[in-house]
């Protein structure tokens, strides 16, 4: 197969910019999925939407301590239900209330 045969189809990209980010997780995290709503409710609707590295936390290796979160992927089918992530959980109920793929930058772990 080469690059000319193959078939790439369109889509609409949204790139999220929070502005400011907190000391506050809880408040970062609403913040963020607010901004997300948002742009899913744009006109063109987004097929992919992305955040910026740091979503939920202040940016710098003095914060991760601080911020990071259990993940708890080992590479089995993953259950969101289970996991201790407060950003995974609310990335994973955004992405399928706005039925839009989402990148959710880095989480500290």
């Amino acid at each position: 197969m080469t690059i000319s045969s193959v078939k790439f189809k369109p889509f609409h990209l949204a790139l999220i910019q929070l502005g400011s980010v907190t000391a506050s997780k809880s408040d970062n995290l609403k913040h963020a999925r607010d901004m997300i709503l948002k742009a899913a409710s744009n006109l063109k609707k987004p097929d992919l939407i992305v955040l910026p590295e740091c979503f939920n936390s202040p940016y710098g290796h003095v914060h991760f301590p601080v911020y990071a979160e259990k993940i708890g992927f080992t590479g089995k089918p993953y259950n969101v239900a289970e996991t201790q992530s407060e950003s995974v959980k609310m990335l994973s109920s955004v992405a399928k209330d706005t039925k839009t793929w989402l990148i959710g930058g880095g989480i500290y772990t």
